[in-house]
């Protein structure tokens, strides 16, 4: 026990604490009179012991304390912690117990001792230095403090993000560095105001980082009993661009151009509520001390209560809640603010929430007429039967109408997002559409012509408009690009065009027709007349007059098929004939066995017997042997006739329909008379024999049995 005594009045010596000796295997402890009092407890009825010590400890603390306690006994280490004690009349207490494990010989441990001190004005301290912190982080305004000299010691993120600069090249600069119009000499003088009258209100301009001006309104405050210098900031460039001028009352008591106040957590009353709050909800100083939280927000869908409700349970679940809320001023009047709430420990108020409100009454309304206009907008280009294409600046799809899905057959959702190549242009095209697409990038307008392709493939075409969407500084911020289907138009011009020549062609056969007709018939009229002046020429003038007729018959004009039922392989064979005798020559004309007839169609009857005459003909002159064959066959699915023919003999070196005009009067009648579909015609040479193969599609020439 003396020696216990001795150890005591050594500490309380040294420390003017209370002390204590803990006897670990008998769980007794020993209490110097300071401890007695530091607790509230009562010497005389009050046993000194492990339990007995715990249960003075707050409950929210008492598992930390027990922890760390045996675990500085388990480790033989020192104990350092620090927690609430509640005392006989329901105060709190903070508490600092440090000890020292003592072992015998077996090193096992037998004593701890150690001293508790009182660090409850700490720990309010800390508590004001949290809320201090917290406000300065959660405003909007930049914040500063600095020394007398005018050199920055502290800056919120707030004033960085402002100027540019990062925190670490904040500190340590001088004022005179940022402010634009004061010098180090208006520096110390704007101080000596600030220490003789407390604060001063101002505007001035600082510099960004990167050279720009700032438009700056300060409340700056002297703390006499540190003598520092801290001052908030408020960026008002934008108001002084727009406006032209901005006045600001030099009375402003608050050093915050934030509304603030802090609501605290148990039943939601308000705690306090600095002047700016109380002035922008129109309340005098103190009156809504008292009151439920619910009495700022404004009747919406939900009631206020339950508006409170919703951003309470966000804070107890992750401390934090940013957003906007629709508030009620003490009138009435209802309006928009900026809200952001975090949640901290306050030493006199307990749990609470700091709210910081910004009035963005006039952003919303500016931001509800942007929305009516892009509403419009919206149905408007959701009406249009053009397709539209939003593009951002940078050329990625950001949405488009119903009309282009339905003119391409891609859903909306696999269109947006995507960026060049876009999903409906064709893979061929792609390199000249991104030309287009980059011209429109640069700000370049004017329609043009492209190829599309749908979703299934298919290729049509479109008329492109883009047009340039810029923002109130000029500059670009999206394209509008409207896409018209014209596959209907170029189908109606293709059609037109195709008329005009069908109609040219047929004046043309028409045309051939009449002369071949009227020519014959003045050959035939001269050879009769002849014939009846010399009897002696009858017979041989008759005989040519037989082979005019002939080919007349060639020709489609006269001869044995009528043009309203001709049969293709018996034109094919007539026309054979006639060019056998006129020529001379032996032609042979190969027709299966089996064949079954086809019909040629009426209104090209005539094109292809003239096209046959010169194909045939053609072959029969340039043959070396005077010899053709000729076979006729069908594709395997019906829909088409081949005829080939056959003689001996060389192509030139270039030949073909390609450029029949530097060939005879034959072939650029061929190529004249040609349909436009449905034929096609084509030259081979293999060794010493020349094949011209002609292939007849239906319709212009169809099997009887089906007709």
């Amino acid at each position: 026990m003396l020696d216990a005594e001795n150890r005591f009045e050594k500490v309380n010596t040294a420390t003017a604490c209370g002390v204590w000796d803990w006897d670990i295997a008998s769980g007794r402890s020993e209490w110097s009179p300071e401890l007695f009092v530091l607790f509230d407890r009562d010497p005389e009825t009050f046993l000194p012991g492990m339990e007995s010590w715990l249960s003075t400890i707050y409950p929210d603390d008492l598992a930390s304390v027990r922890g760390m306690t045996e675990m500085a006994v388990r480790d033989n280490k020192i104990l350092n912690v620090e927690y609430r004690i509640v005392l006989r009349d329901g105060e709190i207490r903070w508490i600092n117990t440090v000890g020292r494990v003592s072992c015998n010989e077996s090193m096992q441990p037998v004593h701890m001792m150690g001293v508790c001190t009182d660090i409850s004005n700490r720990k309010r301290s800390d508590g004001l230095k949290n809320i201090y912190n917290r406000i300065v982080n959660t405003t909007h305004d930049g914040f500063w403090m600095t020394d007398m000299l005018g050199n920055v010691l502290e800056v919120n993120q707030a004033y960085a993000d402002m100027t540019g600069y990062s925190i670490d090249e904040l500190v340590n600069m001088h004022v005179s560095q940022l402010d634009v119009l004061d010098d180090t000499q208006k520096v110390k003088s704007r101080i000596d105001t600030m220490v003789a009258e407390g604060q001063v209100l101002f505007e001035t301009k600082h510099r960004h980082k990167d050279g720009q001006i700032l438009d700056l309104e300060v409340s700056a405050h002297y703390m006499a009993d540190q003598k520092l210098c801290f001052g908030f900031f408020r960026d008002i460039t934008v108001r002084k661009k727009s406006e032209g001028l901005l006045q600001f009352h030099s009375n402003i008591l608050s050093t915050m151009a934030t509304g603030i106040f802090l609501i605290r957590t148990g039943d939601g009353n308000i705690v306090y509520t600095n002047p700016k709050f109380e002035r922008m909800f129109g309340y005098t100083a103190g009156e809504l001390l008292g009151k439920h939280v619910s009495i700022v927000n404004a009747a919406t869908e939900i009631s206020p209560q339950m508006t409170a409700i919703k951003i309470n349970r966000e804070l107890e679940r992750v401390g934090l809640w940013k957003g906007e809320v629709l508030n009620v001023k003490k009138n009435g009047t209802p309006f928009w603010c900026q809200v952001s709430i975090v949640t901290m420990e306050h030493p006199e108020f307990g749990n609470v929430w700091v709210s910081s409100h910004t009035d963005i009454t006039e952003r919303k309304n500016v931001q509800s007429e942007l929305e009516s206009m892009l509403e419009f907008s919206n149905k408007l280009i959701s009406s249009m039967n053009d397709g539209v294409v939003i593009l951002d600046k940078h050329g990625r799809i950001q949405d488009v109408n119903a009309a282009l899905c339905l003119m391409t057959g891609f859903v909306s959702e696999a269109l947006i997002g995507t960026v060049a190549p876009f999903p409906y242009w064709p893979p061929e095209d792609s390199e000249n559409i991104l030309v287009h697409l980059r011209r429109t990038l640069s700000g370049v307008e004017g329609q043009f012509e492209l190829l599309l392709m749908r979703q299934s493939g298919e290729r049509f075409p479109v008329i492109i408009s883009p047009a340039a969407v810029r923002n109130s500084n000029g500059d670009i911020a999206s394209y509008i690009v409207t896409i018209k289907d014209v596959s209907r138009i170029k189908a109606a011009e293709e059609a037109i065009l195709n008329v005009r020549k069908a109609v040219h062609r047929d004046l043309l056969v028409r045309e051939v027709h009449h002369r071949i007709k009227n020519n014959l018939q003045g050959i035939t009229g001269i050879l009769r007349a002849k014939a009846n002046t010399s009897p002696e020429l009858s017979a041989s003038i008759q005989e040519v007059i037989g082979q005019i007729n002939s080919v007349a018959v060639i020709h489609g004009l006269q001869g044995r098929t009528g043009m309203s039922q001709v049969r293709l392989c018996e034109l094919t064979s007539v026309i054979s004939a006639e060019i056998e005798k006129l020529w001379h020559a032996k032609i042979a004309v190969g027709i299966p066995l089996n064949w079954v007839p086809y019909s040629v169609q009426e209104s090209e009857a005539v094109p292809i017997a003239l096209i046959l005459n010169e194909l045939i003909s053609n072959a029969t002159k340039h043959s070396h042997d005077r010899s053709v064959s000729i076979d006729l066959r069908t594709e395997a699915n019906l829909d088409c006739v081949v005829l080939s023919i056959r003689n001996a003999g060389h192509l030139p070196a270039v030949f073909g329909l390609g450029n029949p005009g530097q060939f005879g009067t034959g072939l650029q009648l061929v190529a004249s008379l040609m349909p436009f579909e449905g034929v096609s015609l084509f030259w081979e040479q293999h060794n010493n024999e020349v094949t011209t193969t002609l292939k007849i599609y239906t319709p212009i020439v169809q099997l009887e049995n089906e007709g």
